[in-house]
């Protein structure tokens, strides 16, 4: 049942209200508390749409009166917000790896393309902002992350199919898009996957191919190594900060979510492979959302989920399945946008050359959960 409060006249204690009410007909007869029990007056699917009066006395209701009608039969109640749209990517051969927003509403993906794109808010559509050239030499992009804190976009450049080019983290200017500054990953061979900011400005990096983790101080010229293990590390991916500055990530390839522990002056002390309430498949992106939750994309199970943290226990809710692909997720308010990637249109043989439609980021509504 959806209503929404109208009116409420505290003088005469009174409360007007609205509401709807869907009635599926899967009933045909329901039973009173006095044990009665009485025939459905319609055995069809119908929404009722009502006003009523309350009188309230003592803080209790002491009386109601409604007026009712009925309406089509899931007729969405004129009093819920609009729900949210998809966000297009008006190119082809896109093939989204990853999502960011900022505060204002704009919206950031990556793609193996080598474009970033942006939707400005309230937009349906998103377009190339940043793209490959000499000075930023940018391959293809993976994670990216809006930074307002230092006014950066964060994106990491892999050379996806161009053996002389080097992984980097790459900074750009959040507002213009203007080249900042590039970080290049230390041998051998890596991958730059995504991004963490710390509550001091630190930029945290996984990196997949090697199984390490680094860190780049404000106004330092290259990254630093914060850990590297082949055992647990090897296929790190999504990488992200609780609110209390306890360091989180996820590893693709084993499926597995990990605390990254560290001691008072902030270096390495330890990892623990935390307990997930449901088996992953492909964890991806990570992005927090407050508190100790996440969002958290996979891309081969085509969904995005709600993380809740406690202890070395995950608590893990779908939001969305059934995707082609979900490598990345964010939100701006209470909708999730899942990067719905299309990669096997990339990486399949048996796909390659066919049309893989329109790339979109799918609005998932996330019910108020934040």
């Amino acid at each position: 049942m959806w209503h929404e409060v109208l009116a409420v006249d505290e003088a005469r204690g009174l409360v007007a209200a609205i509401g709807y009410r869907d009635f599926p007909g899967a009933q045909t007869s329901f039973t009173a508390r006095d044990g009665t029990t009485y025939v459905a007056e319609a055995k069809y699917p119908r929404t009722i749409g009502f006003v009523s009066i309350f009188k309230i006395e003592g803080g209790k209701i002491a009386r109601l009166e409604t007026i009712a009608n009925e309406v089509p039969y899931l007729m969405p109640a004129p009093f819920n917000a609009p729900k949210p749209k998809d966000i297009v990517v008006d190119d082809t051969g896109v093939f989204m790896e990853s999502a960011t927003a900022d505060s204002a509403g704009n919206l950031y993906a990556g793609s193996f393309k080598g474009n970033i794109y942006r939707a400005l808010p309230g937009a349906d559509k998103a377009i190339a902002w940043i793209r490959p050239d000499a000075t930023n030499k940018i391959a293809s992009v993976l994670g990216v992350l809006a930074d307002e804190k230092s006014n950066t976009l964060w994106a990491c450049s892999i050379p996806m199919g161009k053996p002389n080019e080097v992984s980097a983290l790459i900074a750009f200017d959040l507002k213009s898009g203007a080249f900042k500054q590039r970080y290049e990953m230390p041998a051998p061979a890596s991958a730059c996957n995504d991004i963490a900011i710390d509550k001091d400005g630190w930029a945290f990096v996984a990196e997949t191919t090697n199984g390490r983790i680094f860190r780049l101080k404000p106004g330092a010229d290259k990254v630093e190594l914060l850990v590297e293990d082949k055992a647990l590390l090897v296929g790190v991916d999504g990488i992200a900060f609780s609110e209390d500055g306890t360091l989180y990530v996820n590893n693709v390839r084993a499926n597995t979510m990990l605390r990254v522990n560290r001691k008072a002056d902030g270096s390495f002390a330890s990892l623990t492979t935390l307990k997930v309430s449901m088996p992953l498949n492909g964890p991806d992106g990570l992005r927090p959302i407050g508190g100790n939750r996440f969002l958290q994309a996979e891309g081969p199970a085509g969904r995005s989920s709600l993380l809740t943290l406690e202890g070395d226990t995950v608590t893990m809710k779908v939001l969305k399945d059934g995707l082609d692909g979900v490598p990345g997720v964010t939100s701006i308010g209470d909708t999730a946008y899942a990067v719905e990637s299309k990669g096997r249109f990339l990486f399949d043989p048996a796909m390659k050359g066919k049309d893989p439609g329109v790339f979109a980021l799918r609005a998932v509504p996330m019910g108020g959960i934040q």
